[in-house]
Order: structure tokens, then sequence, then C-alpha cells
């Protein structure tokens, strides 16, 4: 993953390895935000309900997966973030040779 490469190429040589609890967290957000997205019928549900009940459940599927947007979207920006303050100590470090 590209991602993967560029952490790992933020790093020193002796220091470098791939992979990071970071970057696996947020890999796996984004993919169970796509998953509930894709899986839930929820937009449908609450078209088609016609009682409280039906279109209750329906709305809290959909906040649900606005929720799993949100920590999908927030642990991207932190992602970039980390990755952009590597990337440029790597830079500054390869400057100073």
């Amino acid at each position: 993953m590209f991602v993967n490469d560029l952490w790992a190429a933020s790093r020193p040589e002796p220091q470098r390895r791939r992979g990071h609890p970071l970057l696996t967290a947020w890999w796996l957000s984004v993919l169970v935000a796509a998953s509930a997205y894709t899986v839930s019928d929820a937009s449908e549900d609450l078209k088609e309900a016609t009682t409280t009940i039906p279109a209750r459940d329906a709305l809290r599927q959909i906040m649900f997966s606005c929720g799993l947007d949100l920590c999908a979207a927030a642990l991207s920006i932190v992602v970039i973030w980390q990755l952009n303050g590597r990337l440029e100590r790597a830079a500054a470090r390869g400057a100073t040779r």
C-alpha cells in the first residue's frame, strides 16, 4: 500500500519497517465505513416507512453509518497530518547530509 511505503520511507534506513497501528486503524475504519454504507438500505427504508418505528430504525442506521464516516474522516486527517510531518522531517534530514 502506498501510504505504508511512504510511512516507512520517512524513517531513517535502519529503522524502516512497514505498517503502524495508526495506519491499520485508519484502513480498517475506511473499510468498515464503506461496507456499512453499501450494506445498509436505510435511505430506502426511510423513504418507504409508513410509521414512526421503521423511520426511527432507518434513521438510527443512517446515523450509525454517518458516525463511522466521521471516524474514518478523522483518522484520515490524522494520518495525513502525521505523514506530512514525518516526510518533512525526513526531507530535512536528507538536506543536512
